[in-house]
């Protein structure tokens, strides 16, 4: 591969990209992970409510923190991305550069750059790369790379 490689793409960061950030970069949980803590806020709002003498909006303010965490983990994905959107950086441009010291991503909001040394892991999946990075998870989406970026982007991971 060619030391002096440089590649630069922007794109922009619209509900398809944060959609895909989104499905690519989650961790599955089995059922019990993920709705055991609103069960849990269920079981116990229900026991104060049938077994204890304590005043009832303890227990149905219980209850509703359990149905109001299942909603969370049911619409979890449609909430995170209508968040991006919302926040400052949704629908706005981003900058992308790779080259043989690293990572750039740039937009009138932040500017981001990762050495290959600080990649801890990579997982290559079908639409992208998930990095992790000083213990955060960055995506970079294939769709925005070049053959040849794809092909860099392995290498370099590959080599740490």
């Amino acid at each position: 591969m060619n030391k002096d490689f440089i590649y630069s793409v922007e794109y922009k960061l619209d509900k398809q990209h944060l959609n895909e950030c989104f499905e690519q970069s989650v961790t599955t949980k089995t059922f019990g992970q993920a709705y055991g803590k609103s069960l849990a806020f269920v079981v116990v709002g229900l026991a104060l409510l049938i077994a204890t003498t304590l005043s009832p909006y303890l227990g149905s303010f219980i209850v509703a923190l359990g149905i109001v965490e299942a909603l969370s983990v049911r619409f979890q994905q449609p909430w995170w991305v209508t968040r991006q959107l919302l926040g400052k950086s949704g629908n706005n441009m981003v900058k992308l550069s790779l080259d043989q010291d690293g990572i750039s991503i740039e937009s009138h909001l932040f500017n981001q750059q990762f050495l290959w040394s600080q990649v801890t892991d990579c997982l290559n999946t079908d639409k992208g790369f998930v990095l992790t990075i000083a213990g955060t998870k960055q995506y970079i989406s294939k769709s925005h790379l070049s053959e040849e970026a794809i092909a860099f982007m392995l290498s370099q991971v590959a080599s740490r």
